[in-house]
């Protein structure tokens, strides 16, 4: 992962320049989220477990009153009276224990690859909801200036409606344009709200304890250009190498392999090793009462031990081939997700540079043509009103595509299963 790191900072060239305050957002997302506590404890819990696996059996001590008459139930009344001591321990068959150890400690690979995917996903759930709302602010700054400039051509159609050169559908029309425009301001509060809850939820702020969530958007931000040819290429290899969810495949197959390896090693028989220690008394003049020692061992005959560990030992295999199965898949759409978002990257930031380089002026310069020619009465309402709608258009466009190259990249960033941006010195 590290490699990762390092070789797609290089490669994805410059990040936003409102990256400082969202990437701070993520680390403290990442930093105390209960989703991840919850992980990272389970972690903890797996080490505690792989211990317990790998323990012996503890030994039995028990203390037999054996052989007393009913009617005389004491030593010295029968030469099979005593009372015994018993020692014993179960001894697995050898590798057992490091076989069960494995199988458990493979946990662990496991859990910390979906912890990585984890943070991967609260990472772009507070890029998401970050970007989105700087789109939403960026609609409605852009909405607001709008309605001040149709406040602006109300005057200017008002001024020649009063002098019999416009009619009253056209200072209506414009009424209407300004109140829609105003409607949507409400429409992006709304959304403002609902983006700053969500970003709230993924960086675990309480504003019962802390009060509302702060969050500064830019207005203005420079969009990132997409990886292409050999660094696009090298994130694709890398993405469909070192994704944490391919990880933790690769981590399941390796669990349920060593488990099949356990489950043949259960099928050993164990050994069970015993002493005992009799304690007696003298029974008149024919028994002195020696005291006795007893060892034993005992093997259970594995019967029926190949049914039943064999199907074990087939079960894990099998599921170690299904987790194989899956990494293939999950790499499968891996491979089209990162293509697509770069391909929606590369597009956003194209129409992004030519809305604000060529559309966007081209629109302004057309309006205020069209106001001008309108006050001398050589251009029709229709053409100033398509005019004013069209550079809004625009605008909301130049808006809606410098947000979505921001979140095409937020998306590459998922696909390769980085959690944290590119280095400072990727930074030009």
């Amino acid at each position: 992962m590290g490699r990762l790191l390092i070789t797609a900072a290089a490669l994805l060239l410059a990040l936003p320049a409102a990256a400082s305050e969202v990437e701070d957002l993520v680390a403290q997302a990442l930093e105390g989220h209960p989703s991840l506590d919850a992980l990272e404890a389970r972690l903890e819990a797996v080490a505690h477990r792989t211990v317990r696996a790998g323990t012996f059996a503890e030994p039995v001590v028990a203390v037999e009153y054996a052989n007393m008459p009913v009617l005389a139930p004491y030593p010295g009344n029968h030469p099979m009276s005593a009372v015994q001591l018993r020692l014993s321990q179960t001894v697995l068959a050898p590798g057992t224990a490091r076989a069960r150890r494995d199988a458990v400690a493979g946990q662990a690979d496991v859990t910390g690859a979906a912890l990585d995917e984890a943070r991967v996903a609260l990472a772009a759930t507070v890029r998401l909801a970050y970007w989105e709302l700087t789109r939403v602010r960026l609609l409605r700054d852009v909405t607001a200036s709008h309605v001040e400039r149709v406040d602006q051509l109300i005057e200017t159609v008002r001024a020649a409606y009063e002098v019999g050169r416009a009619g009253q559908h056209e200072l209506l029309g414009l009424q209407v344009l300004r109140d829609r425009l105003d409607d949507d301001r409400h429409d992006f509060d709304r959304a403002e709200q609902e983006w700053l809850a969500a970003l709230a939820a993924a960086v675990h702020h309480d504003p019962a304890a802390h009060g509302a969530l702060v969050v500064p958007t830019p207005a203005v931000f420079e969009v990132p250009a997409a990886p292409e040819g050999p660094a696009a290429k090298e994130l694709l290899d890398q993405a469909t190498t070192e994704h944490p969810t391919l990880h933790r495949w690769s981590a399941q197959a390796a669990v349920e392999r060593a488990a099949a390896e356990a489950a043949r090693r259960e099928a050993l028989p164990d050994l069970t090793l015993w002493a005992g220690y009799r304690v007696r008394a003298p029974v008149d003049a024919v028994d002195p009462g020696d005291n006795q020692v007893t060892l034993g061992l005992s093997v259970p005959l594995p019967t029926a031990a190949a049914n039943r560990w064999g199907r074990a030992v087939s079960e894990h295999e099998v599921l170690a081939r299904a987790a194989e199965a899956e990494a293939e898949a999950d790499r499968d759409e891996i491979r089209a997700g990162l293509t697509a978002a770069e391909a929606r990257w590369t597009r956003a930031a194209d129409k992004a540079r030519r809305h604000h380089e060529e559309l966007i002026p081209a629109a302004e310069r057309a309006l205020e043509s069209t106001l001008a020619a309108y006050q001398v009465d050589r251009a029709d309402f229709a053409s100033l009103y398509r005019a004013e709608v069209q550079l809004l258009d625009l605008q909301r466009a130049a808006h809606n595509a410098e947000v979505d190259a921001v979140l095409a990249q937020a998306e590459v960033w998922r696909w390769l299963g980085a959690a944290e941006a590119p280095a400072a010195e990727a930074n030009p």
